[in-house]
């Protein structure tokens, strides 16, 4: 039986290879799994009454059955497992995963630092007086910013197929899906990043009000809600 979790991911490379998303995946968030960490379990599932339940509980709590997710859901119980899933410690996730996320800028970098980067560098293409230079600027701002609001998007994808904090891979997901901000607008392609990490990754299990208060105050939804337009002594719509 095919992984929902190989399925899932493949459908959003196959989006981002497209330009349907983020416009597009870097190479190595397309590579074959690291070693010792598939995605899909070894081989069928299916025959005893046993194994097709617990294939059927990991599908229910986590982005696809795989070997891991049922051989813990085996050993702890259902119950244990659940409550597990609902208090995470750190992901450990694979070196060859970690590694590319520790490489990507926005792991890097502060979100401020950025964001005034690449206002800097839109400021200064804005400001050239020649259009074919202009023209090239502004390609290469684009570009960078692409690239940010890749990098956020192969992480969110690294994560969901790796991490053993499935359920919370998941209601991060559900939650960005519902505070859904436009990616093109501004500058969130150099918040997106952070918007996930900071705002919505720590709540996500956690309470409403803590989730609501780190979305409506964070960078990227004052943008796309034109809050940061509001000021003091003016008539605000």
């Amino acid at each position: 039986m095919a992984g929902v979790r190989s399925t899932i991911v493949l459908a959003l490379a196959a989006l981002l290879s497209g330009g349907a998303l983020l416009g597009g995946c870097t190479a190595s968030a397309s590579a074959a799994p690291p070693d010792g960490a598939s995605a899909v379990p070894d081989g069928p599932l299916a025959g005893r009454g046993d194994e097709v339940r617990l294939l059927r509980e990991a599908n229910r709590l986590t982005w696809g059955a795989d070997s891991r997710a049922i051989a813990q859901l085996r050993s702890l119980g259902y119950q244990r497992y659940v409550e597990q899933q609902l208090h995470p410690t750190q992901a450990a996730l694979p070196p060859a995963v970690l590694a590319q996320i520790d490489a990507m800028t926005i792991s890097q970098r502060p979100m401020i630092e950025l964001a005034r980067e690449m206002a800097e560098q839109r400021r200064q293409a804005v400001a050239l007086t020649d259009d074919d230079a202009k023209k090239a600027a502004l390609k290469a701002w684009q570009q960078d910013m692409t690239r940010l609001g890749r990098e956020a998007q192969t992480r969110e994808i690294l994560r969901a197929l790796y991490s053993p904090n499935q359920v919370q891979e998941e209601m991060t997901w559900f939650w960005m899906n519902h505070f859904n901000v436009f990616l093109y607008k501004g500058n969130i392609r150099a918040t997106i990043g952070d918007y996930e990490d900071a705002a919505i990754r720590p709540h996500a299990l956690g309470k409403f009000r803590d989730l609501l208060g780190a979305v409506a105050h964070h960078p990227a939804m004052l943008v796309h809600l034109d809050n940061v337009q509001n000021a003091a002594g003016h008539v605000n719509e």
